[in-house]
């Protein structure tokens, strides 16, 4: 499977990362909304799994825009991390966490079991 991570964390970036290609999937990484889109539209992940506070706009700006542009197959997964609750994201008005754009909510820290439980 073909998987986006969009995180301004490197260290995290790449601890997910090693994880998922030891699980054989094949992993592209983005640390900004600018150039996770561009990576979305480039190379068509199946699952994007995207920080929710990054330096340029939120994850789920970014998750919006990528599902309402990038022409992904309607069977695309998005997942949104945080280390805010996912009540708190809801309390700001900035979407609903899962809904229709994000099917699974993970909140940092989080460990490898969990997102393994989710994919």
């Amino acid at each position: 499977m073909k998987i986006l991570v969009v995180d301004d964390n490197e260290r995290l970036v790449k601890v997910i990362t090693r994880f998922l290609a030891r699980t054989e999937h094949v992993v592209f990484t983005a640390t900004d909304t600018a150039s996770g889109f561009d990576k979305a539209l480039r190379e068509k992940p199946h699952l994007i799994i995207a920080d929710y506070n990054l330096p340029d706009k939120t994850g789920l700006e970014m998750l919006e825009k990528i599902q309402r542009l990038a022409q992904l197959p309607a069977d695309t997964r998005y997942i949104l991390m945080s280390g805010r609750s996912k009540e708190e994201i809801l309390h700001v008005g900035e979407g609903v966490v899962p809904g229709p754009i994000v099917e699974s909510f993970l909140a940092k820290p989080f460990t490898l079991a969990e997102l393994n439980q989710i994919l």
